[in-house]
């Protein structure tokens, strides 16, 4: 029985950490300012593929950006992630960087420079195919199938204690 309830317990442990895992990678980041993105295109393929979860470190100061760094900004009410391939200070607003930029897969730039306020952040790592995973989990089936695993992962924590009460020391209190 005890060698029963330390594997359960091993198990239960590690399904709990990788639950924990996850939902920092999903949700939990943007307490310290990054943002998670799913990359829905192949512009960025083959470092970023299709599927991959990116995350991006909010509020970089524009003028720490460099040739070569990938930045997700805003564009036509959408987002992009490419890389810089050139720098300028805007013509339109002086003391300002606009930004050329590149989808690693695409032949040519990008039509029109991203402006400084349009930067959304910089790209500090990525999760191929995770974001695959994140997508589902917040469809319908995904969401009761996470729900469901949550409430199956309580009992199976809980379910040794349930089955295999441990049994009560007695206490003598003798005076």
């Amino acid at each position: 029985m005890n060698t029963i309830r330390k594997v359960w317990n091993a198990v239960s442990l590690v399904l709990v950490v990788a639950v924990i895992i996850l939902a920092i990678l999903i949700a939990g980041v943007r307490v310290v300012g990054i943002t998670p993105f799913k990359v829905l295109t192949g512009s960025m393929e083959p470092n970023y593929p299709v599927g991959s979860m990116i995350y991006i470190k909010n509020n970089v100061d524009a003028k720490s950006l460099e040739i070569g760094d990938t930045i997700t900004f805003r564009f036509s009410n959408d987002y992009a992630t490419h890389r810089i391939v050139d720098v300028r200070e805007s013509a339109e607003f002086p003391g300002t960087l606009e930004f050329q930029t590149k989808g690693d897969a695409n032949k040519l730039t990008d039509g029109e420079w991203v402006k400084e306020s349009d930067i959304v952040g910089k790209l500090l790592f990525s999760i191929p195919g995770f974001g695959f995973f994140a997508n589902y989990i917040q469809t319908p089936p995904g969401c009761y199938l996470s729900i469901a695993v949550g409430g199956a992962l309580v009992i199976f924590v809980f379910l040794p204690d349930i089955i295999f009460p441990k049994k009560k020391k007695e206490i003598n209190n003798k005076k």
